[in-house]
């Protein structure tokens, strides 16, 4: 294998971080590491981020995955009930078209929004 001329760029020892090179692309950085120090240390810093989703993944907690449950067990008793959602824009779940009704409450009660059924 043909040593390399120059140094490799930080997105290039990120995507061998990553593994994201083919395997000869890979030997050569790393040979290349192994003599320089530059990009040893370059990439050194590298593997300590935790920029992998493999890593981030492994950091999730039970109490973040019962925390999630409950607003995907809320957030179906919403679509089932009929109600809209509180956030249209990101829900993945299909939606009929909603219209809102408001109804005259007696002049001491605030109005309130009620979907209306079609």
């Amino acid at each position: 294998m043909v040593p390399l001329v120059e140094c490799p760029s930080q997105i290039e020892l990120r995507q061998l971080n990553n593994d994201q090179l083919a395997v000869d692309r890979s030997e050569l950085l790393f040979d290349h590491i192994e003599t320089c120090d530059a990009c040893a240390s370059v990439y050194g810093t590298l593997k300590d981020r935790p920029d992998n989703f493999v890593r981030k993944l492994a950091d999730v907690t039970e109490q973040d995955r019962a925390s999630a449950r409950q607003a995907i067990k809320r957030h179906r008793l919403m679509h089932h009930a009929g109600l809209p959602c509180e956030n249209l824009a990101e829900c993945q779940m299909p939606h009929e078209q909603q219209s809102v009704t408001r109804i005259q409450k007696p002049q001491s009660e605030p109005e309130h929004e009620v979907p209306s059924s079609q």
